[in-house]
């Protein structure tokens, strides 16, 4: 998988972690009401939305890491490769039309 893809990937873990997140806080504040027993009640919504929110900003942060520190690597090997991060390889001192003629 190259770095764009991974990039992406973790932005959108991030974005649904987020999501998730928010969603807890608002079912949190307005006393979001099921017809579950109270202790599950609170575990699922509570506590595991909590969980499930940290666990994906986590996630899509590493992950997105990644995809960057890819992206830059292929980044530096296209510099690398390319004859324009090389002023020399266009102007050569020494030709072979500048040695005939000496």
């Amino acid at each position: 998988m190259n770095g764009k893809i991974k990039r992406r990937i973790g932005d959108n873990l991030i974005r649904a972690g987020a999501v998730v997140g928010a969603f807890g806080a608002i079912a949190m504040a307005i006393r979001l009401k099921v017809e579950l027993t109270p202790g599950v009640q609170q575990l699922f919504y509570y506590k595991g939305t909590f969980a499930a929110a940290a666990v994906l900003l986590i996630l899509g942060a590493w992950y997105g890491r990644q995809g960057r520190i890819e992206e830059g690597e292929a980044k530096k090997l296209e510099e690398l490769a390319s004859p324009a991060g090389f002023p020399m390889a266009e102007k050569p001192g020494a030709t072979a039309e500048k040695i005939q003629r000496h």
